[in-house]
């Protein structure tokens, strides 16, 4: 496995070469789609990935999720409650797993 460095969006992306493949990609990625911050009690947060097959996992305990950790379900969107910090990783075959996404939230 070969790693490079290439100019990203706003900060440098690691790209990998797999020459099994013979062809360059990049980790697994994941996004929110409620931002971080204050938010009102009752607050959904989804969780998604544009990485096809890739799977999400999380946690809402502080910890680092890995391939164990709780996966995330389209349908069932992490209900914001009270003060809380939602880790999360995407995973897809043939893909370097993704940075951890961490994201914390208060209750207005």
């Amino acid at each position: 496995k070969l790693t490079a460095l290439f100019e990203g969006f706003n900060d440098l992306s690691k790209y990998t070469y797999n020459y099994d493949r013979g062809e360059w990609f990049y980790p697994a990625n994941r996004y929110l789609e409620v931002a971080a911050g204050e938010v009102a009690a009752g607050t959904k947060v989804t969780l998604a990935t544009t990485t096809q097959g890739a799977v999400i996992h999380y946690t809402v305990d502080g910890t680092t999720p890995n391939e164990t950790s709780p996966v995330f379900k389209a349908d069932d969107p992490i209900v914001i409650t009270a003060g809380v910090t939602i880790k999360a990783i995407a995973l897809a075959e043939g893909f370097d797993p993704s940075a951890v996404l961490t994201a914390a939230y208060t209750v207005a």
